[in-house]
Formats: structure tokens, C-alpha cells, sequence
């Protein structure tokens, strides 16, 4: 068996929850115990086995003399993975068996901080109670959030939490945002700058056209005073029209009518 199939065997065996066969893999080829075991070398067996909260498995590393902080090109150790699922199984082994909860990623990242920048409180806690510490702010967390992409997460609601010994069991959801407000206009008109992809969408889906505040928009946009919008409301058609245009165009109408009968019984007087 080459070295690339045991690799992959160790990988199967870890992910199938099997520790005999990770202990044959292991002492038939002692170098996977801690080199990088994924094909793209980010993953070695032990981080494998906490990212996967596979206690028995770490348990059976550790009796074959693996380094528990040991990482790959990654620097993420095993218990930062644990962290980062929310796995308390593989968290209270690794600490119980000397794991360095000091260790930091390139971000200056520890266990702990992994645990609240992806909103597992309860690992949070747990670490926390262990008397570990977070490197970074609420702000440093949200600016991470930024860079790396992550789920919102209630940084500052979190860390309150932490400080304040809340259990799990009677904390509030920290990974959960709250309800988008919608906004409320004053005088709303369809937006025209709405694109013919989305128009097309929305027609399909019966949805209803994106608003916009009427002021928002530049004079020759607002649908009263385009070519359109104009024609309309003289048709008596146009119902999206600022208060008192009707009356305005009413006016206007009215004193057409006026002028064109007078001029028409002027005709008539003089035949």
C-alpha cells in the first residue's frame, strides 16, 4: 500500500468512527500519526478526529503517542476545531489530556476565540469556565466576521454572557439576527431604476415592484413628470401622483375646455 492510500485509508477510518482500524493503519505506518492526512494537507488525524468530535478516536491517537497541538499549514490546532463545532465531547478530552489551550492560529486566534466568533456558546462557556480567556474585543470579532466571511453572530450579547456565568441552557440564541426592518416611506412610487432581470423575476414570482421615496428621485425621474406619468394623469389613470396634482391637472383641463368653447361660440357669432 502506497503512502497516499494509507492516507486516505487513516481519513475512512477516522471519519467511519473506528478506532481498531486506526490503530492498525497507524502502526503499520507510523508517520500518519502526525502529518497531514487530506489531500490538500490542511487536515492531520487528530484535528480530523476533533472536527469530527470523535472522542474514542482521539483517545486511541493518544495511545499511540500523538501530539495533541500538533496542526498543519492551517496552525489550527485540534482543540480550536472542537471549539469551532461546538463539540463538548472532544473539548473536555482534549483539555483533560494537556492540550495547549493558549495555542493561537495566524489571526492570534485561541480556542476560545474560535467558540464565539462562530457562536458556539456552549463550548464558549465551557472553555470560559475552565479559567481560558478571548485575545480579541466584540470589535475584533465583528471585523473578522467581515474578512472571513462567517454567520452573524451576537458578538457583544455573547461575551456579556460569558462574563455574567449565563448558563447555555438559559442564554438567549446568539445566532440568530434580528428581523429586517422594513422601511416605511411617505410618499412611495415604483423605483424606475428596477433592472428589466429583475422586472422579469418579479412578474413570474406576482411580487410586488421595489419602492422608492418619491423626493429620492430626480425631478425627470418621479412618474409625474414623465412623458407617461403626464399622459396618465390627464386620463384620469394615474393613481401614483403626489397629493394635489389632480386637482392641479383638473385646473388645467378645465380651463382648455373653457378656452376652446369660447373661441368656439366666437366662430359661431360670426357666421
Amino acid at each position: 500500500m502506497g503512502n497516499t492510500q494509507a492516507k486516505h485509508n487513516l481519513w475512512v477510518a477516522i471519519s467511519a468512527n473506528d478506532p481498531l482500524a486506526v490503530r492498525d493503519l497507524v502502526q503499520k505506518y507510523p508517520f500518519l500519526l502526525n502529518e497531514p492526512i487530506s489531500d490538500d494537507g490542511k487536515t492531520n488525524a487528530v484535528t480530523r478526529a476533533a472536527y469530527l468530535n470523535r472522542p474514542h478516536i482521539l483517545a486511541e491517537l493518544v495511545s499511540l503517542g500523538v501530539d495533541l497541538n500538533s496542526t498543519t499549514s492551517t496552525k489550527i490546532s485540534a482543540l480550536m476545531w472542537a471549539a469551532t463545532k461546538g463539540h463538548l465531547d472532544s473539548l473536555k478530552f482534549l483539555l483533560e489530556y494537556g492540550t495547549d489551550p493558549t495555542q493561537t492560529d495566524p489571526h492570534g486566534l485561541n480556542a476560545l476565540d474560535f467558540a464565539v466568533l462562530y457562536g458556539r456558546y456552549n463550548a464558549a462557556y465551557f472553555l470560559y469556565s475552565k479559567g481560558i480567556r478571548c485575545n480579541k474585543t466584540a470589535e475584533d470579532f465583528q471585523q473578522l466576521k467581515e474578512e472571513l466571511q462567517t454567520l452573524w453572530v451576537d458578538y457583544s450579547g455573547l461575551m456579556v454572557s460569558l462574563t455574567c456565568n449565563i448558563p447555555p441552557e438559559v442564554a438567549p440564541p446568539f445566532t440568530v439576527p434580528p428581523p429586517k426592518k422594513e422601511p416605511v416611506f411617505i410618499d412611495p412610487v415604483s423605483d424606475p431604476n428596477e433592472t428589466w432581470k429583475n422586472w422579469a423575476k418579479r412578474i413570474i414570482d406576482f411580487e410586488e415592484p421595489p419602492l422608492v421615496e418619491r423626493n429620492s428621485l430626480p425631478y425627470e425621474l418621479q412618474p409625474q413628470n414623465t412623458k407617461i406619468g403626464r399622459l396618465k394623469i390627464l386620463l384620469r389613470m394615474e393613481t401614483d401622483k403626489p397629493e394635489g396634482i389632480e386637482n392641479e391637472f383638473s385646473e388645467i383641463s378645465e380651463s382648455r375646455i373653457s378656452s376652446a368653447d369660447s373661441e368656439a361660440r366666437k366662430d359661431l357669432k360670426m357666421v
